[in-house]
């Protein structure tokens, strides 16, 4: 029954830990995890402190694992350890590659985990060449090129 349990949790596509809420490396381990921006449903934590058959979840993952510690992390179905383990595959810049790899993580557009300032940055021109689209013949009255550059530099585009 809890091999099972187990099982049926564990996906190719998926980061699975198995914990418990009060001990300090399962919240280091879903701390790091949480820094990252995962697709939904790609991510899972499930507490076994409360479950009937937790001692006999804890000793399948020592037959499969070598371990029966928590937190057990899974990245697809293969277990990569405990808390310290998490921390360090993160530290050396490798946790990211394995989330990837497995597809589990959103889309970047950019190098970072947030796009908003990036966003921020292109809102302005933006909204000038919405506008511009809005006035197909603006071209030929100003002889300007409807790039992003000139849309934000030209005193047309500016104030229109």
């Amino acid at each position: 029954m809890a091999q099972e349990f187990v099982k049926t949790k564990l996906k190719e596509d998926k980061v699975v830990i198995f914990l418990k809420p009060s001990c300090p490396y399962c919240v280091m381990a879903k701390e790091v995890l949480s820094k990252y921006k995962f697709k939904a449903g790609h991510l899972e934590f499930i507490d076994i402190s409360g479950r009937n058959d937790m001692s006999k979840i804890q000793d399948y993952f020592l037959e499969i694992t070598g371990a029966r510690t928590v937190p057990r992390v899974f990245i697809g179905e293969e277990c990569i350890g405990g808390g310290s383990d998490v921390s360090e595959l993160d530290s050396n810049g490798e946790l990211e590659g394995m989330l990837q790899s497995i597809g589990a993580l959103q889309v970047r557009l950019g190098g970072s985990h947030d796009n908003t300032a990036r966003f921020a940055q292109l809102a302005p021109a933006l909204l000038v060449l919405a506008k511009l689209l809005q006035k197909p013949d603006h071209a030929d009255t100003c002889g300007c090129q409807l790039s992003a550059r000139h849309a934000l530099q030209c005193p047309d585009h500016i104030a229109s």
